[in-house]
């Protein structure tokens, strides 16, 4: 999962041309894969320079063990992002 420290991201749709969102710094993207064991849905393309910020899974799983509001929130934006 990323954090967007600074800079902007353009996620695309399959066809890698088709603009799905725009990203920017306080926004993440990844959390799909993670948290509904998945495959990665789309493809995230670098609009600026960026700075990102990198958790893994098994740090989630520590993150969201000890604060289960915070996996409901990311849980709740992923399954919308997958419609």
């Amino acid at each position: 999962m990323f954090f967007i420290a600074e800079g902007s991201v353009l996620v695309l749709a399959a066809d890698k041309n088709s603009i799905v969102a725009r990203l920017e710094q306080g926004n993440y993207f990844g959390e799909i894969a993670i948290l509904l064991k998945t495959k990665r849905t789309s493809n995230v393309q670098a609009e600026t320079f960026c700075i990102l910020q990198c958790l893994k899974k098994s740090d989630l799983d520590k993150i969201v063990k000890n604060f289960p509001s915070i996996a409901q929130t990311i849980s709740i934006m992923a399954k919308e992002r997958v419609q």
